[in-house]
């Protein structure tokens, strides 16, 4: 009986290479932050697809995490059209950063800096 592989992540799992594995990584995180910014206004799909410059369907697919439908620059212009800059973090192989630090938000594949446009509109309510 043969011993089970085991992975850093479900991405380095699924991925044929590790750079695939880091794209698909850094796809999920960007789409997980554009998510929670999109939820923190309570949008219906269809204003948030309007605002993002993209249809419904794309909201939907984002929301669900559908992150083979996404390429990373599709994401950018998605955050972009949100008044959102998105950065990205390179860490050495060697210096990373164990699983469970970067869980608790010590170290970022990307991130969104703030967001002005969004931010002031949340701030002011309705």
């Amino acid at each position: 009986m043969s011993k089970p592989k085991s992975y850093r992540s479900v991405w380095d799992a699924i991925a044929d290479t590790p750079e695939q594995a880091a794209n698909l990584r850094a796809r999920a995180e960007l789409m997980q932050k554009i998510a929670a910014r999109l939820k923190q206004h309570d949008w219906t799909q269809a204003e948030a697809a309007s605002r993002c410059g993209v249809t419904q369907p794309r909201i939907n697919d984002l929301l669900r995490g559908r992150v083979s439908r996404f390429s990373l620059d599709a994401l950018v212009n998605i955050a972009t059209a949100l008044g959102c800059r998105v950065r990205f973090d390179l860490e050495s192989r060697l210096s990373r950063v164990p699983f469970w630090k970067r869980l608790a938000g010590t170290a970022q594949i990307c991130r969104f800096t703030e967001c002005p446009a969004i931010h002031s509109e949340f701030r002011a309510g309705p």
